[in-house]
């Protein structure tokens, strides 16, 4: 009987042990779980009006245009370029150049071009240049705040010329780039 007695006390000890030890173990360990985590990138997205901020485009065709130049001529064309903000929410450095189209040296040489961009009380107007310089270069616009508008311009000019330009056409794209 006595050897009942130590047996049943050794188990109750050997239980109470056990309970101590798994309540021991359960105070000290935790756990908490995060599910359906989603990362992802904004992009960029510059756009160009030409109507006052009416309607905006990623590609404009034949905004600038100008026929019958003579010398002393001077046109300008406003436009507005926008952040769209919809996948970011970055501001942009925006350079513009000149690509593509059909170049004539002679009327190439002999245009200048000038922009100036105006955003958030801040205007950028870079040097003039003629169409030659601006098809191996580029000029900066400046930076356009995430979801606004910058009020642009291009100005057109022919200030002396010949009779040598008559009849010449030349062509060209404005390619706006914006980078973060």
């Amino acid at each position: 009987m006595i050897n009942r007695k130590i047996a049943l006390s050794g188990l109750s000890i050997l239980s109470a042990l056990t309970m101590v030890a798994a309540s021991a173990f359960a105070q000290f360990t935790a756990q908490a779980t995060t599910i359906g985590n989603t990362f992802s990138s904004g992009t960029e997205h510059l756009q160009i009006s030409t109507d006052g901020g009416n309607t905006y485009h990623d590609t404009l065709p034949n905004p600038f245009n100008g026929t019958k130049i003579t010398e002393g001529y001077s046109h300008t064309f406003n436009f507005k370029l926008h952040n769209d903000n919809t996948n970011s929410s970055d501001t942009l450095n925006v350079t513009a150049t000149f690509a593509n189209g059909t170049p004539d040296g002679a009327l190439d040489n002999a245009l200048v071009t000038q922009f100036s961009c105006t955003n958030n009380s801040v205007t950028t107007t870079p040097s003039p240049f003629n169409v030659t310089a601006m098809r191996g270069g580029s000029v900066s616009l400046g930076q356009i705040l995430s979801g606004t508008d910058a009020d642009c311009s291009l100005t057109v000019s022919m200030p002396t010329g010949d009779s040598s330009l008559a009849g010449k056409t030349t062509s060209f794209d404005v390619d706006f780039n914006a980078s973060q």
